[in-house]
Formats: structure tokens, C-alpha cells, sequence
């Protein structure tokens, strides 16, 4: 996986967003890219937006949508 630039808007930290896909407690699978919900290392639920081709492109708190 790559993490683009984008990803990095909300400050989360690469580890943190690798941390959570591999912990994901949800992966909705939209139409061209996954969001994964899962732990940071510090225990907060972020949200990561990882597409088709492998580039996380969003990470964030996780909003209560994706819950």
C-alpha cells in the first residue's frame, strides 16, 4: 500500500493508518475503494480510505457513518 499525500490532511500518522486497516473492525466496500474503520496504535477509531489500486487517500477520526 501507498499513502498519498491527501492522506495526510487530518494529521493521522502513516502507522496509525496501516495500524487500522490490518485491525479493521468494519471495511465498507464503496464503488472503487474500500473504507476501513479501525484502532490507531493509540486505541482511537480512525477511518481509512484505501481505492482499487492500493493508495490510502484519506485518514481521519472515524465519523459516525462509517460506525
Amino acid at each position: 500500500m501507498e499513502v498519498v499525500p491527501s492522506a495526510h490532511k487530518h494529521g493521522v500518522d502513516e502507522a496509525d493508518m496501516l495500524h487500522a486497516i490490518r485491525m479493521a473492525i468494519r471495511a465498507h466496500r464503496m464503488d472503487g475503494y474500500v473504507m476501513y474503520v479501525g484502532p490507531a496504535r493509540d486505541g482511537r477509531l480512525i477511518e481509512v480510505a484505501c481505492n482499487l489500486d492500493g493508495e490510502i487517500f484519506h485518514a481521519m477520526e472515524a465519523r459516525k457513518r462509517w460506525l
